[in-house]
């Protein structure tokens, strides 16, 4: 079998694996783990990383590249190695801890497999091979998720991780809490008191990433948590009126435990049953609480949390809940909003149009993997709210809350409709439209600042030149409104008129001249559109 050569991606993600299972609280962890499969002295199966949990062992195989083809043989050699494990036809011939021997694999009943991959990962056939495989799929992003959540609640991460890898934890018993049915329209909740305790057991947080496309959540914050945690710690009477939201898993072991008889609701407590919608940092802020931590059935009725009980949502639905929670009552990210709604497509609200713009646009050249769409986007100069939410939206679609219509000059070239499906035949066909715009317009900006060395690049070295920081998209943004304005077909010699901005410089510390955030955005504007008056003869309108 090939083995991974070691790189310092490769060698960092193997610690960062370790690191997530040891913070989770598995039984034993190891790397660099060599078997002999064919008892010819020599290493057939090498695992990077690995953990063990009562009888099931976790391989991860790590990767910090991807050659489709020798990932597909080894997807293969993998599942042959673990079957030969399983067989108890295999011999470890060491180990960087020594923590996995033949002792301890001989115990071992069930295995799980997971290939792991750095952001070098770019294919996306890699995925469909490993979940064909029935592996799990972890790309740099899921594993960022975990290493995150396991730093902030420990053992409470591997319940998820198990989840994850479909390992049961425990005997599916049922318990029964006085219950309230509500109605709203279509919709049918149950409203109930839980003490913490069990909380901490059957609910969970699940990741946007990995094989779940449709799963959704504000990643964990650890300082909220402990706030919550102190305060929960020191106050004497403890408080909580707002109910926290959950909705049960789909998995029908689950659904059929689940019943609402005589004004009582029963429902599982298998551990990760129900998923959070909303609350989970006051569920978590209880998780080293002295008094609410464990839960005894019949014992623990002393302090019980509202609980708003969903039995089942649909994906659409569950993330229409939390938008609807977190965006009209209460503030989220605004990346994770925009990030969202690209996933329900829903064109009623605003920001989707633009968002799903802004979400391809950083699928390509020029703006390829620099725009920040997900929380976990580390070092971006852009966030997607920050491209969609401001002249994208009112001034080159020109869309008006008051009215609810787009009247934009973007939008005129190229109309949609919003009460249609994004994927109808018009929305398609103006989409396309108007991402080409967008594309050409940023594309020979490009151009006019490339530069052979990369610390020059006024486009690529973000650290040192604001021109793709929200300040300065935006003003560019504002150019391109003007120029759509004279030409909607933008027939001119873009080129030649876009050399303009060679008036401005993009260096941080002197686009401080023209101000910062909003009021900077038409000065910068004004310069470039001015310059292309006087030296082309544009004659377009100041923003």
């Amino acid at each position: 079998m090939a083995v991974e050569a070691e790189t310092k991606g490769h060698k960092k993600l193997k610690k960062t694996i370790a690191k997530i299972l040891e913070d989770s609280n598995f039984d034993l962890v190891d790397t660099e783990v060599n078997i002999d499969i064919d008892d010819d002295g020599k290493t057939e199966f090498s695992i990077d990383t690995c953990g063990i949990y009562k009888k099931t062992l976790f391989v991860f195989q790590c990767k910090d590249r991807e050659k489709i083809n020798e990932i597909k043989k080894e997807l293969n050699s993998t599942k042959q190695y673990i079957e030969k494990v399983l067989q108890k036809k295999f011999n470890v011939i060491d180990s960087d801890t020594g923590n996995i021997s033949n002792e301890v694999l001989k115990t071992i009943s069930e295995i799980k497999c997971c290939y792991a991959f750095t952001n070098k990962l770019s294919n996306k056939d890699t995925e469909k091979n490993v979940i064909a495989a029935k592996f799990i799929f972890w790309d740099d992003k899921a594993v960022k998720y975990y290493e995150r959540v396991s730093q902030i609640l420990k053992g409470i991460t591997r319940n998820e991780i198990l989840k994850e890898f479909g390992v049961k934890m425990s005997s599916k018993t049922t318990y029964h809490e006085n219950a309230v049915e509500i109605k709203q329209e279509d919709n049918q909740m149950y409203l109930l008191g839980i003490h913490p305790g069990l909380l901490l057991k059957i609910a969970y947080v699940y990741r946007r990433t990995g094989n779940k496309p449709g799963a959704y959540q504000r990643i964990i914050t650890k300082d909220r948590i402990q706030s919550i945690s102190k305060f929960f710690n020191d106050s004497k009477n403890l408080m909580l009126p707002n109910p926290v939201i959950v909705v049960f898993d789909e998995d029908p072991d689950i659904q059929k435990n689940i019943k609402y008889k005589n004004n009582q609701l029963y429902f599982p407590t298998s551990y990760c049953s129900a998923w959070i919608i909303d609350g989970q940092h006051r569920i978590y802020g209880f998780k080293d609480h002295p008094k609410y931590t464990n839960w005894i059935p019949d014992e623990d009725d002393d302090f019980k949390i509202p609980v708003v009980v969903f039995k089942t949502l649909s994906k659409l639905d569950q993330n229409k809940a939390f938008l609807n929670i977190n965006y009209y009552q209460k503030r989220i990210d605004s990346v994770l909003f925009n990030d969202l709604s690209t996933i329900i497509q829903d064109l009623t609200h605003e920001i989707t149009w633009p968002s799903l713009l802004v979400s391809e646009l950083n699928k390509k050249e020029p703006w390829k993997n620099m725009i920040k769409i997900s929380e976990l986007d580390p070092n971006k100069p852009i966030t997607i709210s920050g491209f969609a939410k401001t002249k994208l939206l009112s001034k080159l679609l020109g869309y008006s809350k008051k009215t609810n219509s787009y009247s934009g000059n973007l939008f005129k070239i190229a109309p949609f409709d919003p009460k249609k499906s994004f994927s109808s035949t018009e929305n398609n066909t103006a989409f396309v439209k108007q991402l080409g715009v967008l594309t050409r317009f940023f594309s020979i900006i490009r151009s006019q600042v490339k530069n052979n060395i990369d610390e020059k690049d006024q486009w690529l070295n973000h650290k040192k030149y604001g021109l793709t920081k929200f300040t300065v998209v935006n003003a560019l943004l504002l150019v391109l409104d003007s120029l759509l304005e004279k030409d909607p077909k933008l027939s001119m010699d873009l080129n030649k008129w876009l050399s303009a901005i060679s008036v401005i410089d993009f260096r941080n510390e002197k686009l401080l001249k023209y101000g910062r955030g909003y009021p900077a955005m038409p000065k910068i504007a004004n310069k470039i559109i001015k310059q292309m008056n006087s030296k082309h003869g544009a004659n377009l309108k100041l923003r």
